[in-house]
């Protein structure tokens, strides 16, 4: 929870301190402000799951869960763009009448 929180406050300060206008691009379109909060939620959320799973490969057979919040801090820390598109489970987001899929295809 606490982990979770602190990194949706960085997603959420990154897509806000990047607008321009009151536009930020995500997945190539511009969307206005109160969009791009869903956006950063879901991508805050997408790369706490994938940071999990890429921790929890690490765990060997004597580690316990003090290894495990030492390795998920670890993932976190060194999560690249390509680790958080090749595990990503996030098919489509919807927002009101902007649906943007995994492919990155927005409509409207």
């Amino acid at each position: 929870g606490c982990m979770l929180s602190a990194l949706c406050t960085a997603y959420f300060t990154v897509a806000f301190l990047t607008a321009a206008n009151d536009k930020v691009k995500f997945a190539s379109c511009p969307i206005e402000k109160t969009t791009a909060r869903l956006y950063a939620a879901a991508a805050a959320v997408t790369a706490m799951g994938v940071s999990g799973e890429l921790a929890a490969s690490r765990m060997g057979e004597l580690d316990g869960n003090a290894s495990l919040r030492t390795y998920l801090i670890d993932a976190i820390y060194n999560l690249t763009v390509e680790q958080f598109e090749r595990f990503a489970r996030v098919s489509e987001y919807i927002h009101g009448d902007i649906a943007v899929t995994q492919n990155n295809e927005v409509t409207q």
